[in-house]
């Protein structure tokens, strides 16, 4: 299992920063979400199964029933991963609140064989630190998940901006330099947000002092990417009304409007494609305005995440039972 998350650690780090060729849907992006999800429920759920076992360990005889309900645990992990594959996020909440349920059939039931606290603990404490490069590797990977997928969003914006540009023809050269100015920026922002995640090491980013600039360049890429999405919109809408006018000063002197590759089509089957075709710019230009909405709400949830992800992750020794949430989100 070591093994599998170092290479998993080792993938990621070659992956970062390289803009996708095809943007991504909103289902690939839930998929990559719960992946992450993932990451940190695997983590927390491998120091959860160690409590337990070193509880089951420390009493001795008699722990037939903790056993089986460490089993049931474990036995989540197949499918917390088939739902994080599937993009099953339902599915996945479903397991995360059958683990809880199982940690706290867990704990009742230690308690009323637990005679000596103060050994269990000591014996827990010892296990924890044994494993602690194993956690930690876990932890790792999963916050560099994190930091990809923060990143990811904001390439997905520019990637959409792009191909709304490509799509409808669009040649203005300011708006290309735009875009490619805001990819320079994002390329600044990996790197200093890594070099973030390393200084703060377990404090949130939203509570450490080394990641304010950082987060600052963020809130200004948003705004920036925000700006030139106005600006491609307005010069798509721009485009059409020249479109619409060209054609209006056409039928006025009295000609048939051309219509590429379409010469031999019946009147109405061109004004009807006419039609769909300016209701597909309309969606697009909608779709491209509330990009940003939806973009923002991912990132601000990824902000959330991983101010949720760090409280949960305090080692709680004291614990006798091995008390452990086994969910990130």
């Amino acid at each position: 299992m070591r093994l599998q998350s170092l290479l998993f650690l080792f993938i990621l780090i070659f992956s970062i920063g390289a803009f996708a060729e095809v943007c991504d849907t909103p289902e690939d992006i839930m998929k990559e979400q719960l992946e992450i999800r993932y990451n940190f429920y695997f983590w927390k759920a491998e120091m959860t199964k160690l409590r337990m076992e070193s509880v089951i360990e420390s009493i001795g005889d008699g722990t037939d029933e903790l056993a089986s309900i460490l089993d049931s645990f474990t036995s989540l992990y197949e499918y917390a991963k088939e739902a994080a594959d599937n993009g099953d996020k339902d599915m996945f909440n479903d397991i995360v609140k059958q683990g809880s349920d199982i940690i706290v059939e867990f704990r009742q039931a230690a308690a009323d064989l637990i005679t000596n606290s103060t050994e269990i603990k000591d014996d827990l404490n010892v296990s924890m630190q044994e494993n602690k490069d194993y956690f930690d590797e876990l932890r790792d990977a999963a916050i560099l998940s994190q930091k990809s997928h923060r990143i990811k969003l904001y390439e997905q914006s520019l990637c959409h901006l792009e191909d709304f540009i490509n799509n409808k023809n669009i040649t203005d050269e300011n708006l290309t330099s735009a875009i490619q100015d805001l990819k320079d920026d994002l390329s600044e922002i990996e790197s200093a947000l890594g070099d973030a995640y390393a200084s703060c090491g377990q404090v949130p980013l939203q509570r450490c002092e080394d990641a304010k600039e950082v987060l600052g360049m963020i809130e200004q890429l948003k705004g920036d990417i925000r700006d030139v999405r106005k600006e491609i919109v307005d010069a798509s809408k721009a485009f059409r009304e020249q479109r619409k006018e060209e054609l209006a000063n056409v039928r006025e002197a009295g000609e048939r409007p051309i219509l590429e590759d379409r010469d031999e089509r019946p009147l109405l089957d061109a004004r009807a494609e006419r039609n769909a075709e300016r209701n597909a710019e309309r969606n697009a230009e909608r779709n491209v305005e509330q990009g940003e909405i939806r973009n923002n709400k991912r990132a601000s949830a990824e902000d959330s995440d991983e101010d949720s992800n760090d409280d949960d992750s305090e080692d709680d020794s004291d614990d006798d039972s091995g008390d452990e949430r086994g969910d990130e989100e």
